[in-house]
């Protein structure tokens, strides 16, 4: 019979295996880089990240909330994970598993914060882990219509300039947009509109034109009366930092520049620009300064389209032995910016 060298054969198999076994921590173990046949459970919690459309600048109406989950979520989250605090939810978007959308309209006629936030366990991945911690975001708004003139009424003598006649064109340059609109807060009024978009470099600006030749030229200010130019401003912001340029047409190395700060938000309001103490250049009397050049959010790189409107620039005159020189306005059909 053949069967017992084969019995044999088998018996020393069993005992080499035994030993591999042995060797490798027992039968429960893998060999070194070897893949085991069923992946390890996930254990780990799923994020949230939370983003505005209206990011570093304030909302002036509907602002898209996107949530980025770290992993899939599949249909766990909904709008009712989200609480809003300063306004009210709309369209709700669950484009993937790892994001969705919310639309939120702040309150009307009113200032203050949108706080978006998703508490804990609200949501959970494919594996049944809930995320653990609390996300949260805050947007600022601004829903309040702008109100009041840019008119004062008052800015109907040279050199007072206003944007309501024939005649402007606004050279702009830094990626700063320029056009003649409707005053916002008064159809009846023309205005200059000055819009700096993110694109916009922090020192976009535009020089006003009044010939509409791209001569650029003004008539003289008259600093040795007075070193202060004024010039009405609506912000949709608080704080912003407007530049005025006021320069010899034919040297540009003849200039100054003066800051102001808008104080309101949606009101019309008039900013002083104080020559006598300029933020760069000095004054030399011997010089005409005959062009101007305004600078809205000044050294600031905006992340998301701002509007400012522009009326009544107004300084003293040069003297002319009681003449005084002609009004300059701007409104006219047919102006190209």
């Amino acid at each position: 019979m053949t069967l017992k060298p084969i019995r044999r054969l088998s018996s020393a198999l069993a005992l080499t295996m035994a030993a591999l076994l042995s060797a490798c921590g027992g039968g429960d173990a893998l060999p070194p880089g070897a893949t085991p046949l069923t992946p390890a459970p996930d254990k780990t919690a799923p994020t949230l990240t939370i983003s505005s459309s209206s990011a570093g600048a304030t909302a002036t109406g509907a602002v898209t909330f996107t949530f980025t989950f770290s992993e899939n979520v599949g249909t766990s989250f909904t709008a009712d994970d989200v609480v809003v605090v300063g306004g009210g939810k709309g369209a709700f978007a669950l484009p993937s598993g790892t994001t969705a959308t919310l639309v939120v309209t702040p309150n009307a006629s009113a200032t203050g914060n949108l706080d978006v936030s998703v508490a804990a366990a609200r949501f959970n991945d494919l594996a049944g882990n809930q995320n653990t911690t609390a996300t949260a975001i805050t947007q600022a708004y601004n829903t309040v219509a702008p109100t009041g003139s840019g008119s004062t009424g008052t800015c109907t003598a040279a050199p007072c300039m206003n944007f309501s006649a024939a005649g402007l064109a606004a050279v702009s340059f830094g990626g700063l947009s320029a056009d003649v609109v409707n005053d916002p807060g008064d159809a009846t009024n023309k205005v200059l509109r000055l819009v700096k978009n993110p694109a916009a470099e922090t020192w976009a600006g535009t020089t006003l034109d009044p010939s509409g030749t791209g001569v650029a030229t003004v008539p003289a200010i008259g600093f040795a009366s007075s070193k202060v130019v004024t010039l009405r401003m609506l912000s949709a912001a608080a704080g912003q930092t407007i530049m005025l340029k006021v320069e010899n047409a034919a040297d540009a190395a003849v200039n100054m520049e003066a800051t102001a700060v808008t104080t309101k938000v949606n009101q019309w309001e008039t900013l002083s620009f104080n020559f006598a103490t300029p933020t760069a250049g000095t004054y030399d009397a011997s010089k005409t300064y005959n062009r101007v050049s305004v600078f809205p959010a000044f050294g600031t790189k905006v992340s998301a389209s701002m509007s400012f409107y522009a009326d009544e620039l107004n300084y003293s005159a040069v003297a002319t032995g009681g003449g005084g020189t002609p009004l300059v306005t701007f409104d006219a059909a047919g102006v190209t910016y």
